[in-house]
């Protein structure tokens, strides 16, 4: 009789490049049961992203909260939860990925690339594909002067600002610098992001560091 045990197939990723044939492979074994990858660590990648959510509900959330200002409004984190949960939730009609049957980000997961598939290394790539989406949001929202505006006091304006023009033009120059300076907070809190998911998943000993 057919045996009815699903199929489990074991292999080792190797890396696509290797400059030398010395080169440590430091790559972990995978294994793929029933259309999931699995980590040499048992942890089970999501194959999609409604997966994904049910799993890691708060993920996204948390991400946003850790990334953005302090001061940043409740409504202006919904508002960027909800642009990301969507980001995630659909590839680009335009994406390459969608050749190979692809339909979210979290299918675009390669173990290949990222030399294994435990739990670290599956969040890592998660969270490298909300930085680069939310940098695009940031950008764009930087550029309305209406995000960016702030209530200007009357006597303010009048020590150095006697006319209409002087007063759009001061107003202007404000924002401007306002925006600038967001951005690149906002760059800097990314990259520490990045660097703390790094040493996560490579020396989480030393994390408290």
């Amino acid at each position: 009789m057919p045996s009815t045990e699903h199929a489990t197939v074991q292999f080792t990723v190797v890396p696509q490049s290797c400059s030398s044939s010395k080169q440590e492979d430091t790559s972990d074994p995978v294994m793929f049961v029933d259309g999931h990858y699995v980590g040499h660590d048992g942890f089970v990648v999501p194959k999609d992203f409604p997966e994904f959510f049910v799993r890691f509900p708060q993920h996204i959330r948390r991400w946003v909260r850790r990334h953005a200002e302090k001061s940043a409004a409740k409504e202006d984190i919904e508002d960027w939860t909800q642009d990301l949960c969507t980001h995630m939730s659909s590839l680009p009609a335009t994406s390459k990925h969608r050749e190979a049957g692809r339909q979210d980000v979290i299918q675009t997961f390669d173990p290949f690339r990222h030399h294994g598939a435990n739990l670290a290394r599956f969040l890592n790539h998660v969270n490298h594909c909300l930085a680069n989406k939310f940098r695009t949001i940031h950008s764009a929202r930087i550029k309305s002067p209406l995000c960016r505006a702030k209530r200007l006091l009357s006597s303010e304006i009048g020590e150095e600002a006697s006319t209409e023009d002087e007063i759009c033009e001061l107003v202007s120059e404000q924002l401007r610098v306002a925006a600038v300076r967001s951005h690149k907070q906002m760059q800097d809190r990314l990259f520490v992001g990045e660097f703390i998911d790094f040493v996560r998943r490579g020396s989480p000993r030393i994390l408290s560091a």
